[in-house]
């Protein structure tokens, strides 16, 4: 994908990062500080909702995807981007690095590229909090980013237990959890195809046929997901649990088998 970015001294910064040149995005940082503060101005909004309005740290997660890669040093550009805003006393530091821990647990090229743990824990490291992220992880199927969120200090919670498939942590959390958890929990198992906390949820109160919440694939159901998943065990634990097989995506207007 292509972003076209207005600003020359954003241009170069962005640039200066997907080369991992720490000293010289170090001395553009001194030298703009405004960098670091504004929003990317760029010419149209092709990356979708989620993009709009980049800060400059965002660029660090490749996510959306315009490189396909990124640089083995990119936790030591964090470190500066990170550094770099608390010499120049940056506001809203900390909710551009939980922005950014997000599109990092949840996009594909850092895992692919090697370098998820490490800005994971660098990011958490300078700030971040790790509970802000476990939703863009398990509903993008980013399980090792869950697992390295958890080692960070997120929460254990029935919804992370359940995207893990730690049955005995569901097990041990879905009692006495409020019912919109439940639910969350439920289509977590479903868009991650982990069949075995599917019973334990229902039990306790989650309804298969229920549209997933705003964050998990709201357009769907947890069968439509499952189905996405290929996990057929996980689909035949929704079905045997009276999930709906005629409820219709609402963006994509098909049934389950559709």
């Amino acid at each position: 994908m292509t972003i076209e970015v207005v600003d020359p001294d954003f241009r170069q910064a962005i640039s200066l990062i997907d080369a991992g040149d720490c000293n010289g995005l170090a001395a553009l940082l001194d030298a703009q500080p405004r960098l670091l503060a504004e929003t990317v101005p760029v010419a149209d909004d092709a990356a979708g909702a989620y993009f709009a309005n980049p800060k400059l740290i965002w660029f660090v997660a490749e996510n959306p995807v315009r490189n396909d890669t990124l640089p083995a040093n990119i936790s030591a550009v964090v470190e500066t981007l990170a550094a770099a805003a608390r010499r120049h006393g940056v506001a809203g530091l900390k909710a551009d690095l939980d922005y950014t821990l997000a599109l990092v647990a949840s996009g594909r090229v850092a895992r692919e590229s090697g370098v998820q743990d490490a800005l994971i824990e660098t990011l958490t490291r300078v700030g971040a909090n790790p509970n802000g992220a476990v939703n863009a992880a398990l509903g993008h199927r980013e399980m090792a980013a869950a697992e390295c969120l958890l080692r960070c200090g997120a929460e254990m919670t029935v919804q992370l237990a359940a995207g893990l498939g730690r049955k005995g942590d569901v097990e041990r959390l879905a009692v006495g959890a409020e019912r919109d958890a439940l639910q969350e929990a439920l289509s977590v198992a479903a868009v991650n195809g982990v069949a075995g906390v599917v019973p334990v949820l229902i039990a306790q109160g989650a309804d298969p046929s229920r549209f997933n919440p705003a964050h998990l694939h709201a357009h769907s159901t947890p069968l439509h997901q499952a189905v996405d998943s290929g996990s057929l065990a996980t689909v035949q634990a929704l079905v045997e649990a009276g999930a709906s097989i005629e409820a219709r995506d609402k963006l994509f207007d098909g049934d389950a088998l559709s």
